[in-house]
């Protein structure tokens, strides 16, 4: 029975055959993290541990004297009672630790950590080995065992490596690598398990169901310095806790980092479902990739080079770029737009014009301006959206098309003389291509309440 601290420096279990090794934790011991009971193993030695037994259990005991005594002749009292300690109440802190068993549990709530690998095996001839899990926090983790029993727990709080409280949300397991050999079920009440490793983005099927994350934010490994708790009455170690990215979420992710690392395989860009006489409409010409580009990218990455000459002034030919850069989606609900407002090859934009033309006129004598405010025009349209409906619904549309034309893929460089050459096809007498293009789009001209006066948000 264990009422402060007990401490393993060397092997157990390995000369002859033990049939039972159970670490009883007192139930009654304070309830401060610093003074609960626990288990240290290996001492200051940096040498590996190993537990074997027939049976392992480590649980903080509901019935002490029955369990020293082995008989436990109250049955309404649990075999264990849950906890929950802010740091690990199972450690090891240097070198790896080994447990193998027929049967091997953990109490709820118990948390072991290892500043080395961890592993654990419960197999047995028949298949009825066990493994019963409460939190593990190590460098590598590798269980294998015919039953896994992963038990949930309430969420609760822990100390991290800087001496800071936090919380969590039940149990988890973290570590640069984390394998899982035998059948999984999940016992117990609170939230599914979490898993921390280094890079989530490519676990392994059993580890699919469950929610993943960057056991650090930067993307490295962890190492033994991560596990040691700032001064301060803590006799173990810290209970990792995933810091990082989810692996649902890769944008989330090394968001530390000062080398974001390339995807492990490429991922195919979407399907551009439109031909290429429409798309160059929209003033691009997509082109396949070359072979050594397809090449590149299979193997994780690839540098697509579509720098185009003369762009400061657009010719009016498409403008050549890779379908790697395109996405498919929003070109083709731009190619609808741009055929619907201006028609093919532009056939409309004179009746675009005219109708921008009389709302300029309107503007221009209603305000008195000498010059054109083009933040102002797009506001008195907008405020006279059945008069002038013919070009409030012209410069909102517009407004779109060149919000879809920009999410296409293509850098300022080239859009930006694409859409001058759309501007000056509709742009009527008495206002430039610049105060035009700050009414079709005044959030990217202009900032403040001004703004948000014209949309009213």
């Amino acid at each position: 029975a264990v009422r402060r601290q007990a401490l393993l420096d060397g092997d157990v279990g390995t000369n002859s055959q033990l049939e039972r090794l159970r670490i009883n934790f007192d139930p009654s011991a304070a309830a401060d993290a610093a003074e609960l009971p626990t288990l240290g193993l290996g001492g200051d030695s940096g040498a590996a541990l190993t537990l074997r037994a027939d049976t392992i259990e480590i649980l903080n005991s509901g019935d002490l004297e029955g369990d020293l005594e082995g008989d436990r002749p109250d049955t309404t009292t649990p075999p264990h009672i849950p906890r929950a300690s802010l740091a690990s109440t199972v450690f090891k802190r240097f070198g790896d630790l080994t447990i193998v068993a027929d049967d091997f549990a953990m109490g709820m709530g118990e948390k072991l950590s290892v500043a080395g690998d961890l592993s654990i095996t419960a197999r047995t001839p028949a298949g009825g080995g066990h493994a019963t899990l409460g939190d593990l926090s190590a460098l590598a983790i590798e269980v294998n065992s015919d039953l896994i029993s992963i038990q949930r727990r309430a969420g609760g709080q822990y100390i991290d490596s800087n001496g800071a409280i936090r919380s969590d949300s039940g149990v988890d397991y973290v570590a640069n690598t984390i394998d899982f050999t035998g059948t999984i079920e999940l016992t117990g009440d609170g939230a599914n398990p979490i898993f921390g490793v280094q890079d989530p983005r490519s676990v392994p099927a059993w580890m699919s169901p469950y929610p993943t994350f960057q056991s650090q934010p930067n993307g490295e490994p962890l190492s033994a310095a991560n596990f040691a708790i700032p001064p301060g009455g803590y006799a173990s170690l810290v209970d990792l806790h995933p810091s990082g990215g989810s692996g649902d979420d890769p944008s989330t992710m090394f968001i530390e980092s000062e080398v974001v690392p390339l995807p492990a395989a490429w991922v195919a860009a979407p399907w551009l479902p439109f031909n290429h006489a429409s798309v160059e409409e929209l003033g691009i010409d997509v082109q396949p990739m070359s072979p050594g580009e397809y090449r590149s990218q299979l193997n994780g990455a690839t540098v697509i080079d579509d720098l185009g000459q003369g762009m400061m002034t657009w010719d009016g030919d498409p403008l050549q770029i890779s379908d790697a850069r395109v996405e498919g989606t929003e070109a083709a609900r731009a190619v609808a737009l741009l055929n619907e407002l201006l028609g093919p090859r532009h056939g409309r934009a004179l009746r675009v014009r005219s109708a921008l033309q009389n709302a300029l006129d309107q503007y221009l004598r209603t305000s008195g301006a000498r010059r054109v405010v083009g933040f102002e025009l797009r506001r008195f349209v907008k405020n006279r959206p059945s008069s002038l409906f013919a070009a409030y619904k012209a410069l909102e549309d517009l407004d779109l098309l060149f919000a879809l034309h920009r999410g296409l893929g293509l850098t300022p460089g080239e859009y930006r003389p694409i859409q001058a050459g759309w501007l000056e096809a509709i742009r009527p007498e008495g206002i430039t291509t610049r105060e035009l293009a700050e009414a079709i789009q005044p959030s990217r001209y202009v900032r403040g309440s001004d703004v948000l006066d014209i949309f009213g948000e």
